[in-house]
């Protein structure tokens, strides 16, 4: 039945997270019971989340997942490393005031995940959660908002804080509708909004440290000619825009970018830092 349903939505054009969702009906000789489990291999906690609060909630058998699920009590096989000494964390322990912007599609990630899986805030750091247009397909609202976290961004430079960090979740989320002429659009409207915030940084005496964790808006298409809807590897960006004409070192790595970032602020480096700064 899953199959025959699946083959059904691939023949209507809709793949990977535009299939849309059924409850399919199963009988069982007997219900779940307290002796039972359930095993959630998803590796990405905040797709799991949901679906394990639920499971949790009204179901009374045991739940089993692959790592820690944030606010859901459940039998861990591997257990979540605590990432400490983190860019946010030694930001804050100088004293530094910080803010996180982004819209949901990506607000974990400059929060949650950017803080090494760490859920509540350093001390001076706040946050922006700017919420996401509700639709199927982000080719249909391509500039996403944008608009709203460029406003959010100056709003910040304008009140003084010493660290603003800010994702912009176009290149990712139209690159993976596979729709060009959308991408086209939204990538368009993003280098409007990073020009309009690169004015500001200057006029109000702030460096940009652009970059990104990996590829996919760049490649549209596959070999075939078929709509490319997943991450590339191909290198990435990673540039300085301010007052003064910095210069970056070649081939570095994301490890590279807290240094970076550090060195650019005027402080002393964080022992526990991998990496080292791109600065030249």
């Amino acid at each position: 039945e899953i199959e025959n349903y699946l083959k059904q939505e691939h023949n209507a054009n809709r793949n990977d997270q535009f299939v849309v969702p059924i409850k399919i009906e199963c009988s069982f000789d007997n219900k779940l019971t307290k002796n039972d489990c359930i095993f959630m291999f998803n590796f990405r906690e905040d797709r799991v989340r949901q679906f394990a609060k639920m499971v949790k909630e009204k179901l009374p058998c045991k739940l089993i997942t692959m790592s820690s699920v944030g606010g859901v009590k459940s039998v861990v096989l591997y257990p979540t490393s605590i990432v400490k000494n983190t860019l946010s964390e030694y930001l804050s322990k100088q004293g530094l005031k910080q803010i996180k912007i982004g819209e949901s599609t990506k607000y974990a990630h400059v929060t949650y995940f950017f803080n090494g899986g760490r859920e509540e805030p350093f001390p001076l750091e706040e946050r922006v959660h700017i919420k996401s247009t509700k639709v199927e397909n982000f080719a249909t609202t391509p500039k996403m908002r944008a608009g709203e976290i460029t406003t959010e961004v100056i709003k910040a430079m304008q009140n003084n804080y010493d660290a603003i960090v800010v994702n912009y979740s176009n290149a990712d989320m139209l690159g993976h509708t596979g729709d060009y002429e959308a991408t086209v659009t939204s990538i368009e409207y993003l280098d409007v909004c990073l020009t309009k915030l690169a004015k500001n940084a200057k006029k109000l005496g702030y460096f940009l440290l652009l970059t990104a964790d990996h590829g996919n808006a760049e490649t549209m298409r596959t070999a075939n000619g078929q709509p490319h809807l997943a991450h590339t590897l191909n290198k990435v960006f990673c540039t300085v825009v301010g007052n003064a004409n910095y210069k970056l070192v070649k081939n570095g790595g994301l490890k590279d970018v807290a240094p970076t970032f550090v060195e650019l602020l005027g402080l002393k480096q964080n022992k526990h830092f991998e990496g080292k700064s791109l600065l030249k």
